[in-house]
């Protein structure tokens, strides 16, 4: 279906869903193709503007980052164990273990946040949104569209948090039609 509007996350978690829907298998668009592109998704989405353009290596790195979550979205949706512990291990490989720090607030209550003593960066900042959307125990309603054609990003606010589409009228329905159509022509 492919908008944030029609199923978007609560903040801070809704930065991961954007971040996630800066591709488009639907219309064919990336905007980590480009250094300017993603720039102005900084600037604009994010509202991290950068200093200077991002380099080639830079939006492979995110690429990887972005395709990493999206592959622990997706086992929100279907994964077994093996599947959730492959994709984490793999967005474990992307993020580096230096990206995070845990302090305590004034009510003793832990708080994971981006390092204080680097950079601030998107990558901190994403990570920072998935630790507290676990917290706030709305990390698992994110989810990727089961539809392999379509892939983007919504928020399950379904009471059973069963949702498998990001939209049941065109995603569900083909796939649906897919499955109708291939128990038919194997008859």
């Amino acid at each position: 279906m492919e908008t944030d509007e029609l199923k978007p996350a609560p903040q801070p978690l809704q930065l991961v869903q954007q971040f996630l829907n800066t591709r488009s298998l639907m219309r064919n668009f990336d905007l980590l193709d480009t250094p300017l592109s993603f720039a102005i998704w900084c600037e604009e989405v994010a509202g991290m503007p950068l200093e200077q353009m991002p380099e080639d290596r830079e939006l492979r790195r995110y690429k990887s980052l972005r395709e990493a979550l999206r592959a622990v979205l997706l086992a929100h949706i279907s994964g077994s164990p093996a599947e959730k512990a492959s994709a984490a291990q793999a967005l474990n490989r992307v993020t580096g273990p230096d990206l995070l720090q845990a302090s305590f607030n004034e009510l003793a209550e832990p708080k994971v946040s981006a390092r204080a003593d680097t950079e601030p960066s998107l990558e901190g900042r994403l990570m920072e949104a998935a630790v507290d959307a676990h917290y706030k125990q709305t990390w698992a309603r994110l989810k990727v569209c089961a539809n392999e054609d379509c892939r983007w990003s919504f928020f399950d606010s379904s009471k059973n948090r069963s949702a498998t589409w990001c939209d049941m009228a065109i995603c569900g329905s083909r796939a649906k039609m897919r499955l109708y159509r291939q128990r038919h022509n194997s008859s």
